[in-house]
């Protein structure tokens, strides 16, 4: 569901290999039109769930927060043909784009780019420098990296939200199930939060939710899943038809 890293031409920015590069900003969101979903952390939720169906997966045994942004296709519904951003807010990984951190064979944090993102380029003065003359991080670099380490602390800290909600077993399978016309499509994998077992919790139980800021994850979460049909029109808009859904099971 997410952009495999074999895809893309990823290397770990070092000064051996980018002291002469420079690179520019991004100026559409191409980049994320694969992506059905992306990665969020919690910091994001009560933004993102204004304007796009939140979900959980599991991966591995743990839960993480996603947006919604395909139904069951590798395709993009928030960007649109020109590579504009279609809703009022932009996942935060995809705002630091070409650069992320990665921790390959569960190793320490480091600072990657996509060199084939067309964003690296040599000649031009006025692009972003890497690494000043001396050979220090330059200062656009830096808010880079400052900002990606900004998103890995809400991470973890969405980590411990979704462990809470886990152990009080507040994750259910979440069964999107569409109809147009003669075609059916149900999109599985993703969970959403039971609102009738978080209503049933003890007082202990949701203090606890509350502390690890668990309990407003789990309320933006189902708030968000009004947007669902909106990302329906934005399908039909994708296909280039008038036609409407004719059914939707929440």
């Amino acid at each position: 569901m997410w952009s495999s890293l074999q895809e893309k031409q990823v290397f770990a920015v070092s000064r051996s290999r980018h002291q002469s590069m420079r690179w520019k900003r991004y100026t559409n969101y191409r980049f994320a039109a694969s992506d059905s979903v992306c990665s969020l952390v919690i910091d994001e939720s009560p933004r993102a769930m204004l304007c796009q169906p939140l979900a959980f997966v599991c991966q591995q045994g743990s839960f993480t927060l996603v947006s919604v942004q395909g139904l069951g296709r590798s395709d993009n519904l928030l960007v649109d043909s020109s590579g504009a951003w279609r809703t009022g807010y932009v996942p935060a990984r995809y705002r630091a784009y070409p650069f992320f951190l990665s921790n390959a064979m569960e190793g320490p944090l480091t600072l990657c780019v996509d060199e084939g993102s067309g964003l690296l380029i040599s000649e031009d003065k006025s692009a972003e420098l890497f690494f000043n003359s001396d050979g220090s991080v330059s200062h656009s670099l830096t808010q880079v990296l400052d900002f990606l380490k900004q998103i890995e602390s809400s991470r973890l800290n969405t980590v411990r939200a979704c462990g809470a909600l886990s152990e009080l077993e507040l994750f259910e399978v979440w069964p999107i199930a569409l109809a147009k016309n003669t075609e059916h499509l149900r999109i599985d994998g993703f969970y959403r939060i039971n609102e009738k077992a978080l209503s049933r919790l003890p007082g202990g139980a949701l203090e606890k939710l509350r502390d690890v800021g668990a309990l407003s994850l789990a309320y933006c979460q189902l708030l968000s899943m009004q947007h669902l049909p909106g990302l329906v029109s934005l399908l039909d808009d994708f296909r280039d038809s008038s036609a409407s859904m004719a059914d939707i099971e929440f």
